[in-house]
């Protein structure tokens, strides 16, 4: 039961914290995005009464994240050998 209770705790906070986010409007002209981690931890403050509504917000429009489009590597996977369990060091 208490399992249960945290996944529906967090996933009620993240619901929370996106909807914070999707309904501050940044005017930002350098092509920049909101930080999410940044979102969900003012988020938690407020919600602790921490912070005022006003405060969350300005703190919230101050923390933009770069927007880097086409970042996508490829990544060099190397095949590993097993290591017979009967040569491991203990």
């Amino acid at each position: 039961m208490t399992i249960r209770q945290e996944i529906y705790a967090t996933l009620i906070m993240y619901n929370y914290a996106r909807f914070i986010a999707n309904n501050i409007y940044v005017t930002d002209d350098k092509g920049r995005k909101l930080n999410f981690k940044t979102v969900v931890t003012l988020c938690r403050e407020f919600l602790k009464g921490l912070e005022s509504e006003n405060e969350m917000t300005e703190k919230i429009k101050k923390f933009l994240i770069p927007i880097r489009p086409g970042r996508s590597f490829e990544r060099r996977m190397r095949p590993k050998s097993a290591i017979p369990l009967a040569t491991k060091a203990a």
